[in-house]
């Protein structure tokens, strides 16, 4: 699996799955689902839910309108569901007698047409059948409503992909390319200008039906409805035994009964419905939950945390980089630009020797470089103290390894032992 975010479209490009086996065994009404490696899956789709097309391969009647042959045009099925992660989509229509069905129980005080129609009903259902990518054609005109045949697309070309900032995803148009079948006169579609092929349409998406919010439900005034009033910030710095030591520090228990606690959650009636009033709440309690119950509201160890701290640690190395590699530039523009090349080389015995000046490319590129070894070291050590259990001064700027002598005397113990073993090893096998 990539360790980059793909954007949106394009993520069943990379497998979640530790190997091709799990979720090979789907449940019975279900179509049995094939594994397809992620090199293998179409990246742009050009066919979305609510395209129509024709099926290219299969029975005639799924395939022809008098179920026979062509005379009489081609069926025209609506696009139902799209598979991305195994190229596969579903056609309204296009079903198979395949799957069984949980026959249900027959009711208690059922009569007699009741009781024939459940020992009468059948043992399987219609389940669409997934039909592959490539075995389908889109459709450019429906023909069929009109009393002409359909036109089809033997080849589909797209524009170049776009990045779409608002909604982080590609955005490309699609061109009907090559043959137009079933075109009785192809110039009467319009033409594109920058491409000069027909531009297909894509279907409009389907607005999300609202739903009336149930009795369960949170409304939106109680929402917007206010239920903590805080105090000021200067008030809770003033008093400096409400203020802890460290965010994850407990509440002072004996400071803070739970008759304080229960106030401050059951805050004034009036102060929750007025933004202006002032809560009839003593100004520690104010003061104190908050604080105490930082930890609980927003995790200092949470994944959008961390993510957010090693973006910013990037993005700190990066400026920090630039800034180096520019005045390392700036210094060698200051030095005479290698002006006193030649006069090293004499020094060495290399007198005559003609050798070319650095670029500013080359000092920048030369002083990245040095900067990513002088961080890389940095990291290295940074990780040897850790394991050693060493803590960093903040005052010295260094990393500060405390050594426990038994351990360290237990240490030197094991490699000599090690050291012995190697030996005697070597000497045996020179014997033999």
């Amino acid at each position: 699996m990539s360790a980059v975010s793909l954007p949106k479209g394009l993520h069943h490009l990379e497998s979640n799955l530790p190997h091709k086996f799990v979720g090979r065994f789907s449940p019975r009404v279900l179509h049995k689902k094939k594994f397809v490696q992620p090199h293998d899956r179409i990246a742009r789709w050009n066919i979305r839910t609510g395209d129509y097309v024709r099926l290219t391969v299969g029975k005639p009647e799924d395939k022809y309108v008098n179920g026979k042959d062509d005379k009489d045009g081609w069926k025209v099925h609506q696009v139902t569901q799209i598979d991305l992660e195994r190229n596969k989509l579903r056609l309204n229509g296009v079903t198979q007698k395949k799957a069984n069905q949980i026959l249900r129980e027959l009711p208690a005080g059922a009569g007699e047409t009741e009781r024939r129609e459940f020992e009468g009903q059948r043992n399987f259902m219609n389940v669409s059948r997934p039909i592959h990518y490539s075995n389908v054609q889109l459709c450019i005109d429906q023909g069929n409503e009109k009393g002409g045949k359909s036109v089809f697309a033997s080849r589909i070309a797209t524009s170049k992909p776009v990045w779409d900032k608002r909604m982080r995803l590609y955005r490309y148009d699609r061109f009907a390319a090559g043959q137009i079948k079933g075109a009785e006169d192809p110039d009467q579609y319009e033409i594109d200008e920058s491409k000069g092929l027909i531009k297909i349409l894509w279907p409009p998406f389907a607005k999300a039906e609202t739903i009336e919010p149930l009795a369960t439900d949170t409304t939106s005034d109680a929402v917007a409805k206010r239920t903590v009033a805080l105090v000021p910030a200067d008030s809770i710095w003033s008093n400096s035994s409400t203020v802890p030591l460290a965010t994850s520090s407990r509440a002072p228990v004996n400071k803070l009964p739970r008759s304080i606690s229960d106030a401050y959650i059951n805050l004034n009636a009036k102060a929750a419905s007025d933004l202006d009033a002032v809560p009839e709440v003593p100004v520690d309690v104010d003061s104190m939950m908050p604080l105490y119950l930082s930890e609980e509201l927003s995790p200092r160890f949470s994944r959008a945390k961390a993510t957010k701290g090693w973006n910013l640690a990037r993005e700190a190395e990066r400026e920090e980089k630039e800034k180096y590699a520019a005045q390392a530039v700036q210094q060698w523009r200051e030095g005479g630009r290698d002006a006193g090349l030649e006069s090293t080389l004499a020094k060495v015995g290399l007198g005559g020797v003609t050798v070319r000046g650095r670029t500013s490319k080359e000092v920048r590129e030369a002083a990245e470089s040095d900067y990513e070894n002088a961080l890389f070291e940095r990291s290295r050590i940074a990780r040897m103290a850790k394991r050693a259990g060493g803590r960093f001064d903040v005052v010295n700027d260094r990393w500060k390894v405390e050594i426990d002598p038994a351990k360290l005397k237990r240490d030197q113990k094991k490699a000599e032992r090690a050291k012995r073993k190697e030996t005697f090893l070597r000497l045996n096998k020179l014997t033999v």
